[in-house]
Order: structure tokens, then sequence, then C-alpha cells
């Protein structure tokens, strides 16, 4: 009787093993959490945070091989020179390729000179008034050239845009540094939305801190 019972253990205990290592996850990609900082200049090192790294695996940052260190699960990556060709270049495809596993994961971080709102003050202004927008990422000669605008609401835009026709009012820039951008109110602006109008293909959420679509009081 005794043996039979071991017997009937040693079965069972053979089988749930054998069930659990058919049950056992095999990753297909590495695995990717976030990236930090999400903002960074050619040269910059972004924490890479993730699983199934499996040692130290290959990366492509926008076609371009990067240099990585591991520490654990997170990745120290450089972005090689030639990520960002030119000041409207602002996103960065990073791809990581780990031994052993089949597939690449893909993520994205901008360019440090991707521009971003913080703050816009005031938003209740007459036209000619001066409003200053703080941030981060704005570069003259690309950011005072048409990309700010005052727009009517977004109600009123299927009746007032006609395609290919010329929409909103550029807003007057009248001084621009890296971190600060002072506008005056054209004529002809009414109450509605100021826009900074950028060019990402992809948009990571949380990433700009704000809205790039503000919305603004004139007083008449």
């Amino acid at each position: 009787m005794k043996r039979c019972s071991f017997l009937f253990v040693f079965i069972i205990t053979t089988l749930f093993i054998s069930c659990k290592k058919q049950q056992e996850f095999v990753p297909t990609k590495p695995f990717i959490d976030s990236i930090t900082p999400l903002f960074a200049n050619e040269g910059d090192v972004v924490a890479v945070y993730g699983k199934y790294f499996n040692g130290t695996p290959s990366i492509i940052i926008n076609d371009k091989v990067a240099k990585v260190q591991v520490t654990g699960d997170v990745l120290h990556v450089t972005v090689p020179g030639g990520a960002f060709p030119s000041f409207n270049d602002l996103l960065a495809k990073i791809q990581i390729k780990a031994s052993g596993i089949a597939d690449t994961a893909t993520a994205y971080f901008y360019s440090a000179h991707t521009p971003r709102m913080y703050s816009i003050y005031p938003t209740t202004v007459h036209v000619g008034d001066t409003i200053t927008i703080t941030g981060a990422g704005f570069v003259k000669g690309r950011d005072d050239m048409g990309s700010i605008k005052f727009f009517p609401p977004w109600e009123e835009w299927d009746a007032l845009a006609v395609p290919g026709q010329p929409f909103g009012t550029v807003a007057n820039i009248i001084y621009i540094s890296d971190t600060i951008i002072k506008l005056t109110v054209p004529v002809g602006t009414r109450t509605g939305i100021l826009i900074f109008l950028t060019r990402l293909p992809v948009f990571i959420v949380g990433a700009m801190g704000m809205d790039m679509a503000q919305p603004i009081t004139i007083i008449q």
C-alpha cells in the first residue's frame, strides 16, 4: 500500500513539473517599459528600462548604431551622431534586438529641440498685447516662421476652413530663445485657440507636459 501511494505521488509530481515547464513564459521580443529622459541631444545618454534584454543587445536609433551599457534591466544608451540630422528631425525611433529572441522591440523618444510649452501668460488679452510662452526646445529660425497661430474655436473649423487655403492668423514673434517666446496678438485675432504647430508623426502620451493648443480670450 505504501509503495502504491509513493508511486502515485511520484507520477503526480512529475506531471506537475512537466506541465509547469511547458507553461513557462518564453519572450518573443525584449520588453521596453520606459525611457528617460524623453528629450535628448546627440551624445546624451538615455536610460531604457525593461526586461528580456538577454545580456548586451544591439540597438539602432534612427538607422544609426548606438553604444550601450547594461546594468541589470536598464540599458544606458548613447544617442549616436546623425540621429537628428536637422532641427526639424524631432523623433527618435529606438530598436532593440536581444540575443536569442526573434523579434525586435521598438519605442520612441524626442530630440531635445522638440518644442514644448509649459505655460502661457496672459491668456486674456487685447489685440497688440504681448503673450509670453515658457517651455523648452524652441529654435530661432524655425519656431518664429509661422509655427504659432491663432485659430477660431474648434467648433467653427468645419464652417471656416477651406481646403488648400491658409487658415489661422500667424502670431507676431518679437523674441525667441530656447526657453521663452514672446509674441504680440495681431490685428483681426478673436477669441479662440493659440496653437503651436509641430512636426511629430508619433505622440508620446504625457511627454509634452502641456497641450500645444491653448484657449485664448481676446477683449474687443
